[in-house]
């Protein structure tokens, strides 16, 4: 197919010549988070009994992280948007305006991967101090030495994750047309103790036969160690949410209504994509680090958190 990556306001430059490209990418200080479609691996054909036009393309998310500027998550969406031509001839409006209109069949299916990866958990052991004064009525009082402080040992556990979902947005009509990835990293190491740099999906999605946009939306919090306390920083700000995103065009025709059936390959993406991803993780990753203070690390409290940090006492 010919595809073409959106430059400014109205023009596309293509690179369908290429075996892979970059779908979109976003700075974030030294940190650089990039998608490149692999062309030349994706396939064209059909999907279910039906034999509707389909696709199977692969895309990897690349999280470089250099020494001294880490995230703390991230997120890459994946969306597929509808061409419309309708108005190509309107005087003063641009050509292939994106549709909200259910129009047609085009979709991501269920079948993706990976869905879930996750990292060998990390733990670090700490103190935390407690302490326990009485009250009388609605006045805090210490009757002389009632009450009592201390400290315990605690243990924290940490761990990388990386999920990915179908997500139907507003204006779809309940259709998927969206996939979404979501990296949390572990708190206590770096990434290149962790994990690879990069990500790899897969995705099998339904398009007949027609152009379509595909639509790549970053978001992430970058974590920034001072003094031992940690804190975080979202990108792209949230006035400017429109930084983080791209639009790459897709130029199907009616030659790729029909080809070979791709059901086996689609069913075997969840399986592969995770085996792919596991060749490209460090064999060997540290099982504890130095001793902290429970003032140095901050873990979720809020009900329903999803986090992946965990503080825990240690076994009697």
């Amino acid at each position: 197919p010919l595809v073409a990556r959106k430059i400014g306001a109205h023009h596309f430059q293509r690179w369908d010549n290429a075996d892979s490209g970059s779908l979109g990418s976003r700075h974030v200080g030294k940190v650089l988070i990039d998608c490149k479609f692999r062309l030349a691996e994706s396939q064209w054909g059909t999907l279910g009994t039906s034999n509707a036009p389909a696709g199977v393309i692969y895309i990897d998310l690349s999280f470089n992280q250099p020494k001294g500027h880490k995230l703390a998550s991230a997120s890459v969406q994946i969306s597929l948007q509808e061409y419309d031509t309708s108005d190509a001839s309107a005087k003063g409006k641009r050509k292939g305006k994106v549709s909200t209109a259910v129009a047609s069949g085009l979709a991501v299916t269920d079948q993706f991967g990976p869905q879930m990866l996750t990292g060998k958990p990390t733990t670090q052991y700490g103190r935390s101090a407690y302490s326990l004064i009485p009250e009388v009525g609605a006045v805090v009082a210490n009757l002389g030495g009632i009450g009592f402080s201390g400290e315990k040992e605690v243990v924290y556990l940490s761990q990388w994750v990386v999920e990915g979902h179908q997500i139907s947005a507003p204006g779809d009509g309940g259709i998927y047309r969206t996939l979404e990835w979501k990296l949390s990293e572990n708190d206590f190491t770096s990434q290149s103790h962790a994990h690879s740099s990069v990500v790899h999906t897969g995705l099998a999605l339904k398009h007949e036969a027609k152009p379509f946009y595909i639509k790549v939306k970053i978001e992430g919090k970058l974590r920034k160690l001072t003094d031992r306390l940690t804190s975080q920083f979202v990108f792209p700000p949230r006035s400017r949410k429109e930084q983080g995103t791209a639009v790459t065009l897709l130029q199907l025709s009616s030659k790729h209504r029909h080809g070979v059936p791709l059901d086996s390959l689609a069913r075997g993406l969840k399986d592969a994509m995770v085996q792919r991803n596991l060749h490209a993780v460090p064999r060997e990753l540290p099982d504890s680090m130095p001793a902290i203070s429970s003032e140095d690390f901050t873990t979720p409290t809020t009900p329903g958190s999803t986090g992946r940090s965990a503080k825990m006492d240690p076994p009697a």
